[in-house]
């Protein structure tokens, strides 16, 4: 089983963020607080075109860039992503949308070199105002087999 900490610690601190709002504000996101997970997450920005939701790469963590690749930041996310994770971390985000809570999703893939991989997800919603959802904060820890 995969630890819980990573996802413990990013709910905790969002809740923290957020005091009485709905959201926390990504103004006042301070990624140096989880400085030990950050290399551990990405930060996408979202845009609604034409009611479709558009997720930019803002972050991806060293540690992630294993996982996505490097050089993302500025890129947008491709919905038809070829891993398991990459699909259900953007279903979770679009659902996200309307009900902006943090959103702890795992599973398991197996990779190119025919590993298994389990991993657990944290999704943090932010906003720039009281409602809207303007970025997502998310954390990743997973394990080979």
């Amino acid at each position: 089983m995969l630890e819980h900490r990573l996802s413990k610690r990013l709910t905790d601190y969002w809740d923290r963020v957020r005091n009485d709002n709905q959201l926390p504000s990504i103004d006042v996101f301070n990624p140096s607080v989880i400085d030990d997970l950050w290399q551990k997450c990405f930060q996408v920005s979202l845009v609604m075109e034409d009611g479709k939701p558009i997720y930019t790469y803002d972050f991806i963590g060293k540690e992630l860039e294993i996982i996505f690749g490097s050089g993302l930041a500025g890129q947008k996310v491709k919905s038809k992503l070829s891993f398991m994770p990459a699909r259900k971390m953007i279903e979770h985000m679009d659902n996200s949308i309307k009900n902006p809570f943090p959103i702890i999703i795992e599973g398991q893939f197996v990779d190119e070199y025919n590993k298994v991989i389990k991993y657990r997800s944290c999704l943090l919603p932010f906003g720039r105002s009281r409602d809207k959802i303007s970025h997502f904060v998310i954390g990743v820890s997973w394990k080979s087999f």
